[in-house]
């Protein structure tokens, strides 16, 4: 009997754009939750594509707006069809506070024990089996985990998951957490996947394609992105990363050294309203949304505020990890064993004129503050967010 394989794209622009909608958001403890959405494969595996880029506007007060698993390098079967899904969520503010216009983002077989690539002899970075997505997972969710690990620094498209028993939307789900959890990966494209035979809905590969800025992996033309071009870059990356966090003392509290972070981003990153109405050009998505376009090209919409602040906590020793929300994504951050949340996009205001400003008003808050403060948790994403309830660290004038 033949063997009907299909493949599921699930394409995840979550931008930064200005303010997300005004709600109550949800803050989940739970393990990844499998998505309410999948995409049908027919009797002979085909599957219509669909791509859409949605674009809202609103006014508000505020602006922003080394483990011994191995992958499975296998290309994905000839008879697959790849489809796509991707939906941007824009919208703009202007605070009538500040004239401002929108901005708006173990030691054994199965521990993790590298580090953010960057050389640093000086500060001590986080260990990455605490990485808050991989903390939260199961046993087999941290085995895909490790093998997406060793699939993205070897630039390999497809992750054999055929011996686990996860469901496509479940494959997809796990793909975005360990993405969330590893900014220094900027090369991995918002364009996520996984294979699964249509008979059992069980997944059989998880796909990542990667970009070298300009181009993009298709894997039903085969075309590739640069992986010399993505080694140039990540160099260029980590030379950064280690020059910013040279200037911190090891002997500052974790505090001090979040707020240094938070003060260089907003002072040296230019938002990106451009790219925040277009984030894709040709089918690439912008490098205003990750860490290289925010550290190198010094331009960044929410994803590229959030991913850079990530990665210099990492290489400070401090945990931190990303909050998805309608159009819109930031930060929480661990200091002294409480979680915060924290929103450096929002606190960098572009000021009519051209003007620029920083402001510490989403700086170390609670949920319940953040969430009042025109902030929602997307209630679909796979991501777990920690409950933040902690003042001691709120900031200090």
């Amino acid at each position: 009997m033949k063997k009907l394989t299909a493949i599921f794209l699930l394409t995840v622009l979550i931008l930064t754009l200005c303010a997300c909608g005004k709600g109550e958001g949800n803050v989940s403890d739970q393990s990844i939750p499998q998505s309410s959405t999948q995409n049908t494969a027919s009797e002979n595996d085909e599957i219509v594509s669909t791509d859409t880029v949605t674009s809202d506007t609103e006014t508000t007060e505020n602006g922003d707006t080394q483990s011994t698993e191995s992958a499975d390098s296998s290309t994905l079967p000839s008879e697959t069809v790849s489809s796509s899904k991707t939906e941007v969520s824009s919208k703009e503010q202007t605070s009538s506070k500040t004239d401002t216009s929108s901005k708006n983002q173990i030691s054994s077989k199965n521990e993790i024990t590298s580090r953010p690539e960057v050389s640093n002899q000086v500060h001590i970075a986080l260990k990455e089996s605490e990485y808050y997505q991989y903390s939260n997972m199961t046993a087999d969710q941290k085995k895909v985990y490790l093998r997406l690990k060793t699939a993205a620094v070897s630039y390999q498209n497809s992750v054999d998951v055929s011996d686990l028993d996860f469901t496509v939307n479940e494959a997809v789900a796990l793909i975005r957490c360990f993405a969330a959890d590893h900014p220094q990966y900027f090369w991995i494209s918002n364009h996520v996947s996984a294979t699964y035979n249509p008979a059992t809905n069980k997944a059989t590969a998880c796909v990542m394609l990667y970009s070298d800025g300009t181009v993009t992996d298709d894997v039903k033309t085969g075309k590739k992105a640069d992986r010399t071009k993505i080694n140039s870059r990540k160099t260029e990356v980590e030379a950064k990363v280690k020059e910013i966090v040279s200037r911190i003392g090891t002997d500052w509290s974790d505090y001090d050294k979040e707020k240094y972070i938070h003060d260089y981003l907003v002072d040296t990153i230019k938002y990106n309203q451009k790219v925040a109405e277009n984030p894709i050009t040709n089918g690439n998505v912008h490098q205003a949304l990750d860490a290289y376009g925010a550290l190198i090209g010094k331009s960044a919409v929410c994803e590229g505020y959030a991913k850079a602040f990530q990665y210099l906590c990492y290489t400070v020793g401090i945990n931190a990890n990303q909050v998805h929300g309608p159009g819109h994504e930031w930060n929480v951050v661990k200091l002294d064993g409480e979680w915060y949340q924290i929103d450096v996009t929002w606190d960098d205001p572009i000021v009519s004129g051209g003007g620029d400003m920083k402001t510490y008003d989403f700086f170390n808050l609670t949920t319940k503050q953040m969430l009042a403060k025109d902030h929602s948790i997307d209630p679909n994403s796979p991501l777990t967010v920690p409950s933040c309830t902690a003042t001691k660290n709120k900031y200090k004038k």
